[in-house]
């Protein structure tokens, strides 16, 4: 992981980078609501024109060239001091294009350019009315941060008597904007008020509105712009006060830390995808009759994918609550099984077989190597918890943890990468797509998508390529899940045994 903290201080590259997130956040938001149709049915049709087998030795390299350079300029310009002469900024400017390029370099290897752009091109207005949303919405939310002084004292008013409600003596200095509980007191600046999320609501929602003009009824769909503007402030405020109780209550540090960063955006996501479910489902808002949710259910794509972002949407509410995302991990486990068991994902019969154990033993190999140094203070804390813990919760907590990594999270990354998206990237039906006709295009690019949500990304890589061969041969994803479920055995081996606690880390 990249400290940037060290960064931003010495060339105040804090605030551009966070400049640049924001704009590239709100444009990816409102291209996902707004013309995620629009640029499904142009990848669906591109995709079925498959890249040129020429093409793909020079496209890797190129995308390999380009990921290499960003690597080395990331280890040299986040080293401690930086080891890279001259300007810092023109450094900086130079390692965001080049993550530009490594994710441009990508897409040729998964549909060519030529088809896709041209797709593109029809769905042009939608997809800039999309983007031109984004960056208004950005403006938006940074343009309402000039409303916390006028409703500071309104809001700070509100959320004192939430906090008296739970019984607690509250200090509250609005002329300060301080605001607390007991020792526990935090002064609340427009940047972290959350009232940017008044601006970003209204942006959304109302390019929604515009967007969806002709499936809506008007006048009623323009109650949803107060009901949104209520809604924010109303959760913002709930979630300020949570904040305080937290460090005033629980710890400081998680106040402060995960909660304070991450809770906005899940009450913000969860406002606006809300409120245009809100506009599709009820009749009093929508022309148009909401799909049954059986219908919904029957989405195959969300039997191959529910239980995975289950268990990613419950890491990130763990991630909340929780200095230590370890002693919650099981609950991700609960997350993924209940959906894996609610939804059926059509799997085909588990044949066992001695090659995939084989190929699990060859990616354990190439996993350890370079295993990086542990995180002392994390691994220090993880295990006093446990030795806090009676034996048999300590017990329970190491059998969850053995069960997700040996047996859950081997499925559900199985069906999500090589059950769904390999087969994806090859036919948008694509249950129908026999995986033994997998073409290197689909390999490579669910490979690399897999390695993405690993630290380690060059080495997920390799081994998401490896567990794809397996599943080829047969066309089986279980081959895949044996072979993935053999490495994170040994792995879970090392560290019950061995306790080298780095490998779960």
């Amino acid at each position: 992981m990249v400290d940037g903290g060290a960064l931003a201080k010495r060339v105040g590259a804090a605030g551009q980078v966070s400049l640049l997130a924001g704009v590239a956040l709100a444009v990816a938001a409102s291209t996902t609501v707004l013309g995620g149709r629009a640029l499904r049915k142009a990848w669906d049709r591109g995709a079925l024109v498959p890249p040129p087998l020429g093409t793909l030795p020079a496209g890797l390299l190129l995308h390999g060239a380009a990921y290499a350079a960003f690597v080395v300029l990331t280890l040299r310009l986040f080293a401690d001091p930086p080891r890279l002469p001259g300007n810092e900024r023109a450094w900086l400017a130079g390692w965001l294009l080049l993550a530009l390029l490594t994710a441009l370099t990508l897409v040729p290897l998964a549909v060519p350019a030529r088809p896709l752009l041209r797709e593109i091109h029809k769905a042009r207005r939608g997809l800039a009315i999309a983007v031109a949303l984004g960056v208004g919405a950005w403006v938006a939310g940074a343009a309402a941060n000039h409303l916390w002084i006028p409703m500071s004292w309104l809001t700070l008013h509100f959320v004192g008597l939430l906090l008296e409600a739970t019984g607690a003596e509250v200090y509250l200095d609005p002329g300060s904007q301080l605001l607390g509980v007991d020792d526990f007191v935090v002064q609340i600046a427009p940047v972290c008020s959350g009232i940017e999320g008044l601006g970003l609501t209204l942006a959304l929602v109302g390019g929604w509105l515009v967007w969806r003009r002709r499936e809506l009824r008007f006048p009623n769909a323009l109650l949803l712009l107060p009901i949104g503007a209520v809604a924010a402030v109303l959760g913002n405020a709930i979630r300020l006060a949570t904040l305080i109780l937290v460090g005033a209550r629980v710890s400081e540090d998680l106040a402060l830390g995960a909660f304070h960063s991450r809770a906005g955006w899940i009450v913000f996501c969860a406002l606006v995808l809300g409120l245009i479910a809100l506009s599709q489902r009820m009749r009093f808002f929508s022309r148009v009759e909401a799909p049954a949710l059986d219908a919904d259910l029957e989405n195959p794509a969300a039997a191959w994918l529910g239980p995975m972002l289950a268990t990613i949407a419950t890491a990130l509410v763990v991630g909340t609550v929780s200095e230590q995302p370890d002693p919650l991990y099981p609950l991700q486990i609960v997350a993924g099984l209940l959906v894996l068991w609610q939804v059926p994902a059509a799997l085909p019969r588990l044949r066992l077989a001695w090659w995939p154990v084989a190929a699990g033993a060859l990616v354990l190999a190439v996993w350890l190597v370079g295993v990086p140094a542990p995180d002392v203070e994390r691994q220090r804390a993880l295990l006093a918890w446990l030795d806090a813990l009676p034996p048999a919760a300590r017990m329970g907590w190491l059998a969850a943890r053995t069960l997700g990594s040996v047996v859950v999270i081997p499925i559900i990354e199985e069906m999500a990468f090589r059950g769904f998206l390999l087969r994806r990237l090859m036919d948008a039906d694509f249950t129908s797509v026999d995986a033994r006709l997998a073409s290197p295009v689909a390999l490579i690019a669910s490979s690399v998508a897999f390695g993405a949500i690993h630290d380690r990304w060059l080495v997920g890589t390799l081994a998401g390529l490896v567990f794809g061969l397996v599943m080829r041969r047969r066309g089986n994803v279980w081959d895949a899940v044996l072979a993935h479920a053999t490495a994170n055995a040994v792995i879970a081996a090392l560290v019950l045994a061995g306790g080298r606690w780095v490998l779960w880390q």
